[in-house]
């Protein structure tokens, strides 16, 4: 079997044994963000809706933090490398004092205020506000809160800075402009609508000297906020500022152009390092910086960049996507090693689920349903295959650990589940009621009769004799000798049922697609009926799987996840990502847990022992990287290399392309241009470049894409 094999480009961060959800691909999850800081190193919190993500490496992997469930995180705020607050829907605010780990929510008087900034003086003295207007102080580190009243003021106030703890200023979003000189108590009003709003950031150099960021560009007061003098109308809002010192600072505008200033904001220079709408035109962007050179600038949904202010380069954040196609389902093969299927798509991981490489379907327009490892050899994957006229089952065997996969049997209609009883006897469940047995291992399978005629999902047998399918509509089939007869169940629900799962001889589960799961303790005699209530969220199961009698997880759409410590009794839920349906699950033991799902999502959540860095190369012994830009495939190899590197793609006919290799200081080491004519190898002579760790980017007049390259020493 031909395999193109991507090694995912992140070095991920080792979890603690209380780690929380990690995202693996895409990285940064797929979320819409809402507020992003600098926190110190390489640290920095993103917040969006419902979610609080950490990175300790400069973006290249993200966690879940621990923290209350809400609609949307608005704000987030870092007094220093510890403390640090959070504010959004719901009247939310918490606070963290171990550097956004964990979240602990406090009480503001309030429950339905949509908070839109937070801004701390120091540890005792902070500020919050909402939309309406209305501003808060706490001056016991946000136990306690007190409203504020500044007369006149009706509209989302976005920033609050002080230069000191009497002197502050807020700017509303609609363009009203306050001053404060005892510490917030008292607010004077000095523009109730400054021309040049919406206003988005605002930054202090010193009491008198004031630069704001707007819908009509950088403004900059030197009285306080009493007249402001446009600095950079450009046909670009400006929606985030960072400074690094009084004189230097950057800002980013709507349509992802970085701004530069060296004299404290009376000139600005467009820096030209990222292309045009490289974010998203549409949403949110967010700039903040590490130190002088370094920083992150991101975007709702996946868009990130790490930049180098002073290479002026960035690495796109497309180097940290493996794939973006659809996970339905994921197997351990041993302690180790994973392998996830979905459409056009097999991955496998060595690492425990940490790094993956990608591997080509086995045929164009292959649905991979589900995967099953019988022992750490011996798996198959059933699934469907599309073609222009009809639709027919597929089944895949590996007997290398899921390395390699060949075609085991191509029979009518499309599969969505397998279970093996023991090396020889297993079943694949489809279409129209089909069950096909095996009692070889695979070489030969037989029809069955399930008595019924709807899709059939999934499949669990609990011994030799005993099996449980089930399918839509409610339902659920059960077999006592072999798979010989069938004998369906009582319904207790109309909705489909996609998986099913027995934690021992008598007590199962099923997931539904509706708010809640099924449960029988009489091996199948009785089915209960569960409701899953978590408002505002819809729940339907899409799989459930249990690594012990007590403890168990089930995920579905909007992303989220139920967990489980008592067999079932009670169940604990996660909310991972709104916008990724999760699909299946992986679950060996108490330490490691995977849940795949839309748009390439893989997630992990680890809780052992502390473990090893990842070498490079640790994942795959196969040398080709493959990676995505503007919807083509290229393929770059070996990689590592040694003496050239061979780059395929399938480029735009008669069009340059600048290839530059930099060092993982961001120098420009090595330059060259090539003429392209459509699908074609570009070789590049590396015999100049000495063994190490680069950055190749490729330009040309439609786009740049950059991504991590090794030179064999």
């Amino acid at each position: 079997m031909k395999k193109l094999l991507l090694i995912a480009a992140i070095i991920c961060h080792i979890l603690p044994a209380n780690a929380q959800w990690q995202w693996i691909n895409p990285i940064p999850p797929l979320i819409e963000s809402n507020s992003m800081t600098h926190v110190s190193g390489q640290t920095y919190v993103l917040v969006g809706c419902h979610y609080i993500v950490k990175t300790e490496d400069g973006g290249n992997s993200w966690v879940h933090t621990k923290h209350p469930q809400v609609r949307s995180f608005n704000k987030v705020f870092f007094l220093d490398e510890n403390i640090g607050f959070v504010v959004g829907s719901n009247a939310i605010f918490l606070k963290t004092t171990d550097g956004g780990d964990s979240w602990i929510k406090k009480d503001t008087g309030s429950e339905t205020a949509y908070y839109e900034e937070v801004y701390f003086i120091n540890e005792d003295v902070g500020f919050i506000s909402d939309m309406m207007g209305r501003l808060y102080k706490t001056t016991d580190g946000g136990e306690n809160w007190t409203q504020i009243t500044i007369p006149g003021v009706n509209q989302g106030l976005r920033a609050i800075r002080f230069i000191d703890e009497n002197t502050g200023y807020i700017a509303g979003s609609a363009g009203v402009f306050a001053k404060t000189t005892n510490g917030g108590e008292d607010w004077d009003v000095l523009h109730s609508q400054l021309s040049f709003y919406w206003l988005h950031d605002m930054h202090l150099i010193d009491e008198e000297t004031i630069i704001l960021a707007s819908w009509g560009g950088i403004y900059k007061s030197t009285d306080s906020g009493v007249t402001w003098v446009a600095k950079l109308n450009p046909d670009d809002e400006v929606m985030a500022l960072s400074f690094v010192s009084d004189t230097k600072g950057y800002a980013l505008g709507k349509m992802s152009r970085i701004y530069k200033t060296t004299d404290a904001g009376e000139t600005w220079t467009n820096t030209n390092l990222l292309p045009d709408y490289y974010l998203d035109f549409n949403f949110n962007k967010f700039l903040a910086l590490e130190n002088e050179h370094k920083g992150l600038v991101a975007g709702s949904f996946n868009e990130t960049a790490l930049i180098d202010l002073q290479s002026n380069t960035y690495e796109t954040g497309s180097q940290f996507l493996l794939t973006d196609e659809q996970f339905n389902d994921a197997d351990f093969v041993n302690d180790t090693t994973i392998v996830a299927v979905g459409h056009l798509v097999i991955a496998r991981s060595n690492t425990n689920g940490r790094t993956w490489t990608i591997m080509e379907p086995l045929h164009p327009n292959d649905n991979y349903q589900k995967v099953h490892f019988i022992d750490e050899n011996t798996g198959f994957i059933v699934g469907l295959n599309y073609s222009d006229l009809e639709f027919g089952g597929i089944i895949l065997k590996t007997t290398d650990g899921g390395k390699n996969w060949v075609l085991n049997n191509n029979l009518p209609g499309g599969f969505r589940s397998v279970h093996f009883v023991d090396a020889h006897t297993g079943y694949v469940v489809g279409v129209h009621g089909f069950i096909y047995k095996t009692t070889n291992g695979g070489e030969d399978w037989v029809a069955q009769n399930s008595q019924v005629d709807v899709l059939l999902n999934s499949v669990f047998f609990t011994d030799a004799n005993t099996g449980y399918v089930c399918g839509d509509s409610g339902t659920i089939i059960s077999t006592t000798d072999g798979g010989q007869t069938w004998t369906e169940a009582e319904k207790v629900t109309n909705h489909d049922i996609f998986s099913i799962h027995f934690i021992n001889d008598t007590t199962g589960f099923t997931a539904v697609r509706s708010n809640g799961y099924a449960k029988t303790t009489n091996a199948g005699e009785d089915w209960e009926w569960i409701t899953l209530s978590v408002a505002p969220y819809s729940n339907r199961v899409r799989d459930i799987a249990f690594y012990s009698e007590q403890d168990g997880y089930m995920v579905g759409n909007n992303g989220f996840i139920f967990s489980t410590n008592d067999g079932g009794e009670t169940w604990e839920f996660t909310l991972l990502s709104e916008y990724s349906d999760l699909y299946g699950l992986a679950v060996r033991d108490e330490n490691t847990v995977i849940a795949v799902g839309q748009w390439g999502a893989i997630l992990r959540n680890y809780t052992g022992p502390e473990e090893y860095p990842i070498d490079e190369g640790d994942d795959s012994d196969d040398t080709t990287s493959i990676f995505t830009c503007g919807g083509i495939d290229f393929s770059v190899f070996p990689n590592p290399f040694d003496n050239q590197i061979k780059i395929r793609g399938d480029f735009s006919n008669q069009q340059q392309i600048l290839i530059e290799i930099f060092d993982i200081q961001g120098r420009l080491i090595y330059q060259t241009e090539k003429n392209s004519y459509g699908m074609e190898y570009l070789s590049v002579d590396t015999n100049v470049i000495q063994g190490g760790i680069y950055i190749l980017r490729l330009r040309t007049n439609t786009y740049t894409t950059s991504f991590k390259i090794i030179k064999n020493q």
